[in-house]
């Protein structure tokens, strides 16, 4: 006799032998018992969790020549013929390879038939996302209102590619992943019956490796049984399907915990060397760094590890010296790391570089460290005469840096700040503030303080506008050409009814886009619904420096005056 696969050879036949689906069992067989049978049933979830098993299994019950029971005798003519997919009255398709139109069409001219021995005549479509959008359609009215003696039961991989309109004729069960835990249960109660000596931790990790998936998980018990006989190890199960040991794995650790670049990139290799995938190394790192970090929330005790007791508190020792930012920031840079090494023709590169970038860890600073650092230097800038360029008040909040009172030329002794110098000095003439009346050149104390509060609102409430009216654009759809270019222009202001925009000099294009009739117009609406009246939008091209002349610069971008304001800087060349 012909030898059968684990994962034929103990596919369920019982409701009671499903492992992780037992929900939709029971209400299967309700729904039998109380005679509440639906026509069509859409099964939904990951492959090798008991989907066409369970449409067999719910067929046999239907169909079993001793009548329809919750539990099939599994011994007559259609019993066993359902479960070897052979009988003439279930009808197992595979839409991936029978998925267009021509197919649904003899389904529809087959249904009115009666069933040629059984109760029921069954349609299982098999990943039924692949079908054609014909095809759907043309299943629709039959699968809505079969004839009382036909069920249909669909099942797929992919739901979200599954019509709403077929949706809306199924029952649809979701099928969950199978833990790992259930999944080694199941494991050692076939090891029993197979008589195959395979430990807790052997199974356990047989488990994690199937992702949820029992079919998986037979395959790999198959492989390891022609590799190793009856009698498993750990080490045997690592050396077959190329996995780094728990061993292997806290060792890389320890060196990157120890900034060990080289010892890092040492045990990589020799893993490397003894046959193991660059991207299975990243899952393995990166479900390693994952158990770590559930360890130190949850404890040892945590069903979420699945592993063995003594394992779990492994990993609830060794994750005390990890912040949990630390192990988040190395569980995203190995994620990361893996995705590029898919695409990569040499992934060891990305490999190494990533164990390189771990291990250097001490180098990186936290945004709290370095506002300490920036408060820091502010007070010893205070301390030596520097005004700061930002204090805290009382409360913690810091206001904004004041503005020095501007002295306009009309006071020729009147000392200008260097700073103030050396930026209108590069600035255009444009940019440059009207000359005050001679009376009015050195206002009194108050009145000067008046004015530079009034002109640091006014500049801030500029700077709003601008954001505001950025955010209104990125906003709307359609508009991202007009966002992209929005961004390399510099906002001049509004002057009454009109507002200014000046756009790089050497971006025609820029101006091309801005410069369209009904990109002004969307443009006028943006500031509109932000200053809520109409204006005039202006566009202005900034002249490039000459040699001897004058133009707008780059100091007069809102970004590099927010940055000489907030650090108290000046522009000493360009």
């Amino acid at each position: 006799m012909a030898y059968v696969v684990l994962a034929r050879k103990y596919r369920p036949v019982r409701f009671d032998d499903f492992v992780g689906q037992q929900a939709i069992a029971v209400t299967l067989r309700n729904a039998i018992a109380a005679g509440r049978l639906h026509h069509a049933y859409l099964f939904c979830g990951p492959r090798g969790v008991g989907k066409t098993s369970m449409a067999r299994v719910f067929a046999m019950a239907l169909n079993c020549t001793k009548g329809t029971s919750t539990e099939p005798c599994g011994q007559c003519s259609a019993c066993r013929a359902i479960q070897a997919g052979e009988d003439i009255d279930v009808l197992e398709l595979d839409a991936a390879s029978n998925r267009g139109i021509d197919e649904i069409r003899d389904i529809r001219a087959n249904v009115p038939y009666a069933a040629a021995r059984a109760r029921y005549k069954i349609y299982y479509l098999d990943e039924a996302h692949m079908l054609t959008t014909e095809a759907c359609n043309a299943l629709l009215k039959t699968l809505e209102e079969p004839p009382p003696h036909v069920k249909f039961i669909l099942s797929t991989t992919d739901p979200n590619r599954i019509p709403e309109t077929i949706h809306s004729r199924c029952q649809r069960f979701d099928f969950r992943r199978i833990s790992a835990v259930d999944i080694a249960g199941r494991l050692a109660q076939i090891c029993r019956q197979e008589q195959i000596d395979a430990g807790d931790d052997v199974l356990l990790h047989i488990g994690r490796s199937a992702r949820g998936s029992m079919r998986d998980a037979l395959s790999f018990l198959d492989q390891l049984v022609a590799f190793c006989g009856t009698r498993i190890t750990l080490a045997q199960v690592h050396e077959v399907f190329g996995a780094a040991s728990e061993e292997e794995l806290e060792a890389l650790l320890d060196a990157l915990r120890r900034h060990d670049a080289a010892e890092a990139l040492r045990l990589s290799g020799q893993m490397l060397d003894a046959g193991k995938e660059v991207v299975d190394l990243f899952d393995q790192l990166a479900g390693y760094l994952r158990d770590l970090l559930v360890a130190s929330h949850c404890g040892a005790d945590s069903s979420l590890l699945e592993r063995p007791a003594d394992a779990a508190q492994r990993l609830v020792e060794r994750s005390a010296g990890l912040p949990p930012e630390v192990l988040m920031y190395m569980i995203q840079v190995v994620t990361e790391a893996r995705r590029r090494a898919r695409g990569e023709l040499d992934p060891r590169i990305v490999l190494e570089m990533t164990l390189v970038k771990l291990a250097r860890l001490q180098d990186l600073r936290s945004l709290d460290e370095l506002a300490a650092a920036l408060e820091a230097l502010e007070q010893r800038l205070a301390g030596a005469g520097h005004s700061p360029s930002r204090t805290r008040t009382e409360s913690g909040a810091v206001p904004p840096r004041a503005t020095p009172a501007i002295r306009t030329p009309a006071d020729p002794a009147a000392p200008q700040p260097q700073e103030d110098v050396e930026v209108s000095r590069r600035r255009g003439s444009r940019s440059q503030p009207a000359p005050l009346p001679a009376a009015e050149a050195d206002p009194p104390a108050g009145v000067a303080e008046e004015s530079t509060a009034l002109g640091t609102a006014a500049a801030h409430d500029e700077q709003d506008t601008w954001h505001a009216v950025l955010q209104q654009v990125q906003q709307r759809p359609g508009a991202f050409s007009i966002s992209v270019a929005l961004g390399q222009c510099t906002y001049l202001g509004r002057r009454g009814k009109t507002v200014h925009v000046a756009t790089p000099a050497k971006a025609g294009m820029v101006a091309e886009v801005l410069a369209k009739p009904q990109t002004r117009r969307f443009l006028r609406e943006c500031f509109a619904a932000v200053l809520g009246e109409e204006v005039e939008v202006v566009l202005e091209t900034l002249a490039p420096i000459e040699a001897g002349g004058s133009a707008t610069t780059a100091a007069d971008h809102p970004l590099v005056r927010k940055a000489l304001d907030v650090f108290g800087g000046r522009v000493i060349g360009e």
